[in-house]
């Protein structure tokens, strides 16, 4: 059984409607999850956990919330060499560039990451919410 941090910041509820899907697809998966928005953890938490799955929203020019997640995931940065991790999140214009980015910042602090970041646009209707869970229950068993 895997041992799952689901980290996400959300201004608008988006990437918080797909933290919880995706936490629903892990515990299905089998993994333990501990789920967590940034204000209620902090980056040296990372430690205690062999996968982490971080999700925060696009804002301004197609990059990571600037005033709450990337001072925390900055930090992060220096805690997941070797870990497994995984991203998802939303955006509202643009073609979600900002997770691309993301990724390679992640790849480059060492870490492994799953698959290519889960990114939805706009709002999550049932069908992406059902794809965030199937993707949590695929990062479950990777």
């Amino acid at each position: 059984m895997s041992n799952v941090l689901v980290v996400y910041y959300t201004s608008t509820g988006n990437t918080e409607m797909l933290a919880e899907s995706l936490t629903e697809g892990l515990k299905e998966g089998g993994a333990e999850v501990t789920y967590k928005s940034v204000y209620d953890t902090t980056p040296e938490e990372i430690n205690e956990f062999e996968k982490i799955a971080f999700g925060c929203s696009a804002s301004g020019d197609e990059e990571l919330d600037e005033t709450e997640f990337e001072p925390y995931f900055e930090e992060a940065l220096t805690h997941l060499s070797g870990k497994k991790v995984a991203l998802f999140g939303c955006y509202g214009w643009g073609g979600g560039e900002f997770m691309r980015k993301w990724e390679v910042r992640v790849k480059d602090g060492g870490a492994e990451l799953f698959e290519e970041g889960f990114i939805n646009l706009e709002t999550p209707g049932d069908e992406e919410l059902e794809n965030v869970k199937e993707f949590g229950a695929r990062f479950a068993s990777a």
